[in-house]
């Protein structure tokens, strides 16, 4: 897991960088606000992990929820998470 400063471009900075230590492969992520998205798993359940970066240089795991279909793309629209899953599944996250 790692975070980048963009704000000044051309010049892109690297402000953390970590083993995430979640388990698994991460397969996609959405940022949305304060919070980062992470999803893994396929072919079975994997995780939906939420980790805070409102304090971009100390992220830190907010939350983690089982997905039981696993969890290989995300995205975030209108305060609701579309997570593609395995077995045609597609999950839905009110994040209200």
């Amino acid at each position: 897991f790692t975070v980048f400063d963009i704000s000044d471009l051309p010049t892109i900075t690297q402000v953390f960088t970590s083993n995430t230590g979640f388990g698994g492969n991460q397969y996609d992520i959405a940022v949305s606000g304060s919070y980062a998205y992470m999803v893994n798993g396929i072919w079975g359940s994997g995780n939906l992990t939420v980790i805070d970066i409102s304090d971009p240089e100390n992220p830190a795991p907010f939350t983690t929820q089982t997905l039981p279909g696993g969890g290989q793309g995300i995205n975030e629209y209108c305060g609701e998470l579309y997570i593609a899953a395995s077995y045609s599944v597609l999950d839905i996250v009110d994040l209200y």
